[in-house]
């Protein structure tokens, strides 16, 4: 399929301007997936160094929101790294009483 940039601006125009934010995250995440990819490919330095923009973090962000909702992930928390260990003295048991 050969798109050009005149078929995209043309769908874009018909977009509604409350999808628009959407399309801007979109293109933000591939720009991101494309420096990764390049990183990759040359050996650069790892992904976690990598620059990018808040728009992508955004995005990134809540596809990853998204699929953790479509999973029923409940949530995390920040611990100690050896919190399966020592569980029982973390947590608060009070309210099981």
């Amino acid at each position: 399929m050969n798109v050009t940039t005149d078929d995209i601006y043309q769908e874009l125009r018909a977009l509604p301007e409350s999808k628009l934010l959407e399309v801007k995250q979109f293109i933000e995440f591939l720009k991101y997936k494309k420096s990764v990819d390049t990183q990759k490919s040359t050996h650069q330095a790892p992904i976690e160094n990598a620059v990018i923009s808040d728009d992508a973090q955004v995005a990134v962000g809540l596809e990853a929101l998204k699929i953790f909702q479509q999973n029923n992930f409940v949530g995390c928390l920040h611990e100690e790294s050896d919190l399966s260990v020592n569980y029982k003295q973390t947590l608060d048991w009070s309210d099981k009483l």
